[in-house]
């Protein structure tokens, strides 16, 4: 059992050294035909070497480009001419190779390439383009480059031109519409000249009614002096009357003797004319009572009906008070609401700036880390070029590509975020001129119901002065009718004494002609009686006069102040028909704004249009991409160095093989 276990341990400690032996045997084999593989991969280095070096130098020219923006809609998304895919099908399909190997200028054309062929890339997460042509020929690189470059330009700009003059079209239209609202400008103020004329027209009559009101007062005073005149000359005349009266009375008592017979017979004709004046005089005093009647009845309905149009205007201006209040409620309602809609988009505004200010700063860094990419790119391919360095090369290149589409991405937030604060803008002007329209609205409204209350003011006083001036008139009239019935019933009494003195002078002539120089005496009283009676009837007729003659002219006063307040009021319903016209214009000029305001959106639209873009422009790279020798000398050493260390192994085997069979 021992010598088992030795055996097993001796065994086993036997295939362990034969392991190693066997290890050590392949490094021999290796160093033994160290310098086969030497020699065989420099061999096959070599022979890649002078190979790559007598292939022809392929350049690549490369072009970035990125779709152009057809339009922006108002939600500020942005349409663009055609997307990468589409784009780079129609590259890569040779749609454009015809017309861009027809425009190729070469010394000779048999040179020229029968077809191209490009190679597009779009980066992950971007909309460019990343075009390259391989050729040996850097000259003819950049002109099928930029034949390319110019035939996507002429393929898109067509769109393009349409869609800016449908802009055009819109602007023209626009602008039409203004010409049309500037014509109804021109309109109103034109009806605002010729309600000015008519005023000044409707004011120069009323200003010579006025005139010719204050003439008639003039006339009326001069009128009232003649009377006055003539009447103080009738009082003088019956003065001297009753001198020569009582002149002629002691002349006529000689002959009252004679006068008695005829006497008797007057004094029966005296009676018979005494009860027909009478008669008469009562009539007349009958015919004037019922006039007085008439006259307080015709003046008690006038100043009922002035009474209830003073109440039917008073009720107006209440109803068009309690109008006012709530049509300005309404106004200032709305008012309210068009505030808080102004503050909801400044603050919305307030957000997009600070949004626009966070995208500038995140352009900044990653502009900058751009910037620093590059740099280090470039030093990477100024240094020494291996093949790390390639690969370096594209991570960098690729990197800057996606940094470039996302700052393409953030400068189009920018613009989204601009034109939305330019709609929010707008949206707050037009807000705004809503408001001044309702305040516009309000005022208008105040001074419409100001000058509708004020109107009904001057009415109820028209109203009142008409009252005044119809108790007035009234009043005279029944003055001037007791006045008729107080002289009517003067000469009724005047009648009566003169017949009755004129029978009792008579008979006191025929019972008594002894005393006839006392009847004449008396017949002389009662003549100077009379005479003086009539200075007193003229003396009241002066007095009549006086009063009809202020009468006349506080009238003719009134109707002064009627023609002033028609004419305070002709001017302040011109005033508030041309504020009206004013806000009609202010109405315009608020929609032309609003056209001014599309007109720009327009443009703004318009000049947001943009042609594919070429964001890198034609440009061939420093060194060929092909043949990359470098990578072909390490890789055909690395192969050369696996064949030689085969073949190696190979002939130690066949080797050994040989000494085995000869053993």
């Amino acid at each position: 059992m021992e010598q088992n276990d030795r055996r097993e341990l001796e065994s086993g400690r036997f295939d362990q050294f034969e392991d190693e032996i066997e290890l050590m045997d392949y490094l021999k084999v290796i160093w033994k035909w160290k310098y086969l593989i030497l020699v065989g991969t420099l061999v096959c280095a070599i022979g890649a070497a002078v190979v790559s070096l007598n292939m022809a130098k392929v350049y690549g020219i490369s072009t970035v480009l990125q779709p152009g923006i057809l339009k922006v809609t108002e939600d500020g998304k942005i349409s663009y001419i055609d997307s990468p895919k589409n784009i780079k099908a129609l590259i890569e399909t040779g749609a454009f190779d015809e017309k861009i190997l027809k425009n190729i200028i070469l010394p000779n054309k048999e040179d020229a390439p029968k077809s191209v062929g490009f190679k597009v890339t779009i980066p992950k997460g971007t909309n460019a383009l990343d075009v390259l042509y391989e050729t040996p020929d850097v000259d003819l690189g950049l002109q099928i480059i930029g034949g390319l470059n110019n035939a996507l330009s002429e393929r898109y700009g067509t769109l393009i031109n349409r869609y800016e003059e449908n802009y055009n079209n819109d602007i023209r239209s626009k602008l039409n519409e203004t010409f049309k609202v500037n014509e109804k400008i021109a309109k109103v103020k034109h009806g605002i000249g010729t309600a000015e004329a008519e005023n000044e027209s409707a004011i120069s009559e009323l200003s010579t009614e006025v005139s010719a009101k204050r003439a008639q007062i003039s006339t009326a005073e001069t009128e009232n002096e003649a009377k006055l005149s003539e009447l103080n000359t009738r009082i003088s005349s019956k003065t001297a009357e009753i001198n020569t009266a009582e002149t002629d009375a002691e002349g006529k008592l000689s002959a009252l003797n004679t006068r008695i017979s005829s006497k008797t017979a007057e004094i029966n004709t005296a009676q018979t004319e005494n009860e027909a004046k009478l008669s008469q005089l009562t009539a007349g005093l009958s015919s004037k009572t019922t006039q007085i009647s008439a006259v307080e009845t015709e003046n008690e309905g006038k100043a009922l009906q002035i009474s209830n149009n003073i109440s039917t205007i008073g009720t107006g201006i209440s109803a068009a008070e309690a109008d006012k209040e709530e049509a300005i409620t309404a106004l200032v309602n709305r008012e309210a609401t068009i505030r808080a809609q102004i503050a909801a988009k400044k603050k919305q505004i307030h957000n997009l700036d600070q949004r626009i200010s966070d995208v500038k700063r995140e352009i900044v860094r990653i502009s900058k880390n751009t910037d620093l990419l590059i740099e280090d790119r470039n030093s990477f391919l100024s240094g020494a070029k291996r093949e790390d360095t390639i690969l370096a090369s594209v991570m960098y290149t690729n990197t800057i590509q996606q940094n470039i589409g996302y700052l393409n991405t953030l400068r189009s937030t920018v613009n989204t975020a601009n034109y939305q604060i330019f709609q929010e803008q707008v949206g707050i002007e037009k807000l705004e001129n809503d408001i001044k329209d309702l305040n516009a609205r309000k005022e208008n409204l105040g001074k419409q119901l100001r000058y509708k209350i004020e109107n009904l003011k001057f009415d109820i006083k028209d109203l009142l002065t008409q009252k005044e001036s119809l108790t007035k008139q009234t009043t005279y009239r029944l003055q001037n009718l007791t006045e008729e019935i107080k002289d009517l019933e003067s000469q009724k009494q005047t009648s009566v004494k003169q017949t009755k003195s004129k029978i009792d002078n008579l008979q006191a002539e025929i019972k008594d002609l002894e005393a006839q120089q006392q009847t004449s005496e008396k017949h002389a009283k009662s003549k100077i009686g009379n005479l003086q009676a009539d200075i007193r009837d003229l003396e009241a007729q002066k007095q009549a006069s006086i009063k009809q003659t202020k009468s006349r002219i506080k009238n003719l006063q009134a109707d002064i102040r009627d023609l002033e307040a028609r004419k305070a009021s002709l001017i302040k319903q011109t005033s508030y028909r041309t504020e009206t016209l004013k806000s009609e214009i202010k109405d315009f000029e608020n929609e032309k704004n609003y056209i001014s305001g599309e007109i720009k959106t327009i443009e703004f639209k318009k000049n947001n249009i943009q042609n594919i873009q070429i964001i890198k422009s034609p440009k061939s790279s420093p060194s060929p991409i092909k043949p990359k020798t470098r990578l072909n000398v390490m890789l055909a050493g690395v192969v050369g160095l696996f064949l030689t260390v085969f073949l190696a192994f190979f002939v130690e085997y066949i080797s050994k093989y040989k000494n085995r069979e000869r053993d």
